[in-house]
């Protein structure tokens, strides 16, 4: 859980096909329980193409202040490339 909260936390708006692509292995049970518990929060958005509304996932701000950040600029900087990109 906490893997998908970083990644999510660094890459607001991904989407769980993403996620999914980057960890190698599903993550949607772990997005609902996060969704649930209020430390994500889920927009559905159409694609540029014009084609059905996907998942979208932010951090809220609960997530923020349980992990002490004010933004989340405030998170430590990572090398991008540890992301799975």
């Amino acid at each position: 859980a906490v893997e998908v909260l970083s990644l999510v936390a660094y890459q607001p708006g991904v989407t769980a096909q993403t996620l999914q692509d980057q960890r190698g292995k599903d993550c949607g049970s772990l997005l609902n329980q996060l969704v649930r518990r209020r430390l994500l929060e889920m927009k559905r958005q159409k694609p540029s193409d014009g084609t059905r509304k996907v998942p979208h996932y932010y951090p809220t701000e609960r997530f923020l202040t349980l992990f002490s950040l004010d933004s989340l600029d405030d998170l430590p900087l990572v090398d991008e490339s540890s992301l799975g990109n």
